[in-house]
């Protein structure tokens, strides 16, 4: 009973017990910080501001913890009952499975992590769930430097179908039915056969004629990020009348060494909130804005369909232009140079299974 009244009063809680949990929960609070990935990219880096492997291995730890506890909030959410309760869980599962967005702040890295990264997708030694995301993130950040490193792995079988299928699809640009590619849909067979010589634009362009001719929608992802082509148009044109500051905002992030316009199709299933994930990632300069509206351009619902012109727009402009198409590094996209690179090719003489 004596020990009983002890817990009871509130001198024992002000005195001792009090101090004693706030000291717990603030050591706590820093042991959940300095794993975080805002901690692990403040640390110190290489000479040349580049991520170190130890920062990078430590990076894909978080972004693995992230992918888990998104599908945890979608074991767990509620389906049924009123929104309001729905909203209420789903903020408390989010702040029992946080998402530190590591894949975003390591893909924003660019140019300091792509080494370490690349060097994470090729070895042997890594773990499976982390090799699996470092090759993500590899060819999210450069999808042609990392199918020429990893075309040799890929033809001696050293990669497993699902590794070698994220770079497949991610490094190459990738019809929506793979039916066009293969009559049995094996595309993967495909992509083994053309990436066996050597990787050339002769290899992409093959892929961008049956992307072209059998592109569904004028925002279309693969015609976006390898082409820069929007409703037909050349993207950064598009910008500079509709939106510039997206414009200069893109520009920017490309000389960090990445794209903004190839993660967001990640952004959402790797962090489970793309708007959360925008906001935490993307803070200052209007960052975040800029982000959010590159994009709802991409996602904007009236482009799903889009007018009637737009693809016989992007069909002309890729055959008046594929002679000269060249892949540029710096922008991470094709784009046509001053003079012809190759014999002229008709669109419809490559288009379907026959071309392939």
């Amino acid at each position: 009973m004596k020990a009983l009244r002890l817990l009871r009063s509130w001198r024992f809680w002000a005195g001792t017990a009090g101090p004693v949990a706030v000291g717990v929960i603030a050591a706590l609070a820093m042991w959940i910080r300095a794993g975080s990935p805002e901690s692990i990219l403040a640390e110190r880096r290489g000479p040349g501001g580049e991520l170190t492997r130890d920062q990078v291995e430590r990076l894909l730890a978080c972004a693995e913890r992230d992918v888990s506890n998104v599908g945890r909030r979608g074991r767990y959410s509620l389906t049924i009952g009123p929104e309001w309760a729905r909203g209420a869980f789903g903020r408390m599962l989010m702040a029992g499975f946080p998402s530190g967005n590591a894949y975003v702040r390591l893909a924003r890295e660019g140019h300091a992590a792509s080494r370490e990264l690349l060097n994470a997708a090729i070895d042997p030694k890594e773990p499976y769930r982390r090799k699996c995301l470092a090759i993500h993130l590899s060819c999210t950040i450069n999808p042609r430097g990392t199918l020429e490193a990893l075309r040799p792995i890929i033809a001696s079988d050293q990669l497993t179908l699902e590794m070698s299928a994220f770079v497949g699809g991610l490094c190459l640009p990738r019809p929506a039915d793979d039916q066009v590619v293969s009559e049995d849909g094996n595309w993967m067979g495909v992509f083994r056969a053309d990436i066996a010589s050597g990787v050339t634009d002769e290899t992409y362009l093959k892929w961008l004629d049956l992307t072209v001719e059998y592109a569904q929608r004028p925002n279309d992802g693969e015609i976006l990020c390898w082409l820069n082509r929007y409703e037909g148009m050349d993207f950064d044109e598009w910008l500079s009348k509709n939106a510039p500051e997206v414009l200069a905002f893109r520009k920017r992030e490309i000389e960090r060494g990445y794209d903004p316009v190839r993660l967001i199709e990640q952004i959402g299933w790797q962090t489970g909130s793309s708007a959360d994930c925008i906001r935490r990632v993307y803070s200052g300069e209007l960052g975040h804005e800029r982000m959010e509206s590159l994009v709802d351009i991409y996602r904007d619902s009236r482009n799903w369909y889009g007018g009637a012109n737009w693809k016989a727009t992007l069909t002309e402009w890729y055959r008046a232009n594929r002679s000269r198409l060249v892949y540029d590094p710096r922008v991470m996209h094709f784009v046509a140079g001053p003079k012809p690179v190759r014999q002229e090719v008709s669109v419809e003489s490559t288009g379907g299974r026959e071309g392939k």
